[in-house]
């Protein structure tokens, strides 16, 4: 599953600094790869509260370590350079106080950083958006622009120890409900273009957590003596990630069938995938390379802006994102790295805490 983690995040870093029309650089879609993500949580969460941890606090405190620490060094980074380019500070300054101190609180907390996609500040104040592409929207107060899926991603930590604890049926149920819900909203005059509602709203976005959880209880109980050795799984997902998209737009299928085959394969990927250390810790990049890539992709545009005249190499699309991607990935280890006496802290409130 780790490759699978890496490739899906990076699925999202060329969604974000992809140039050109190449279909061979899409990878499965920032928007596909985070609902994937989603559904990975739900799977590992489920695994983690049925073998390591007794106690929903350890489980709650171990979850902030594990985010916040790479995040609010990102946030740290944002901000320095932040004041380094023109303009910044002073567009601050556009904005009521009430403003600037909800999206700071959520900023730093995460708490309802997936909630300012819904809104706007006309007029000083706080209002539902019509829009996710034009106006004052709030969505430009993120300080990591990422960040607003870990605003899901929390909410459903504070519901996984008791969707945890739900039926099956009860859980399958709970999908196709809120599933129908989703497709009748699409359908109806409320949504519209770039809705936030499409692949940012919990409730639209639980149904793939909890797929997760029937995952994990489907491997569980199974006990299934066969998986996919690595040496197969790896070349078979760098596949699937090349091709998706041209046979994607070859066969003009929509998102919601774009999104069953990824289902499928993630499906796949997590009950009969072969499990190693490697693989963990290859997996464990995913997440600082999808925190920290738009702002090094910035960092990135911004230092090579002069180099680019002398060295028209970098201008050439090809090579410029291979280096963006090579930094993102090389930052990301670095910022595990910064962040390893805290994985200790991690690893011995489990060893505690095990059943």
């Amino acid at each position: 599953m780790g490759l699978f983690r890496v490739v899906l995040a990076v699925s999202v870093v060329l969604s974000h600094i992809i140039k050109g029309n190449s279909l061979f650089y899409q990878g499965f879609g920032g928007t596909n790869s985070v609902e994937i993500f989603f559904l990975i949580s739900g799977f590992y969460i489920a695994l983690i509260l049925d073998k390591t941890y007794r106690s929903k606090r350890i489980f709650y405190w171990n979850r902030i370590l594990r985010l916040y620490p790479i995040y609010l060094i990102v946030c740290s980074l944002v901000l320095i350079t932040a004041f380094f380019r023109k303009g910044v500070a002073e567009n601050l300054f556009d904005y009521s106080p009430f403003v600037i101190l909800v999206s700071t609180f959520s900023n730093l907390t995460l708490i309802g950083i997936d909630w300012l996609m819904f809104f706007d500040t006309a007029n000083g104040g706080i209002h539902f958006t019509s829009s996710v592409l034009t106006g004052d929207r709030m969505r430009d107060l993120l300080w990591v622009a990422p960040a607003w899926s870990l605003g899901i991603e929390i909410t459903f930590y504070a519901m996984a120890p008791f969707l945890c604890k739900w039926r099956s049926r009860f859980l399958i149920a709970t999908i196709i409900s809120l599933c129908a819900i989703r497709i009748l909203f699409n359908r109806s005059d409320l949504n519209f273009a770039e809705s936030p509602f499409d692949a940012r709203f919990f409730p639209f976005e639980l149904p793939f957590f909890l797929v997760g959880i029937l995952l994990y209880r489907f491997r569980r109980q199974t006990r299934l003596e066969i998986s996919i050795p690595l040496k197969y799984l790896y070349p078979a997902l760098v596949l699937i990630f090349v091709v998706f998209e041209p046979l994607r737009s070859g066969f003009d299928l929509s998102r919601t069938a774009s999104m069953t085959v990824l289902v499928v394969v993630a499906s796949v990927v997590v009950v009969l995938g072969e499990t190693s250390e490697f693989d963990r810790k290859l997996g464990e990049l995913s997440y600082p390379i999808y925190i920290s890539h738009v702002f090094i992709a910035l960092v990135y545009q911004f230092s090579t802006t002069g180099f680019v005249k002398k060295f028209s190499i970098l201008d050439n699309n090809h090579v410029s994102l291979f280096l963006q991607v090579l930094l993102i990935v090389i930052s990301s280890f670095f910022l595990l790295q910064i962040t390893k006496p805290i994985e200790k802290i991690r690893d011995k409130n489990r060893m505690l805490n095990a059943p």
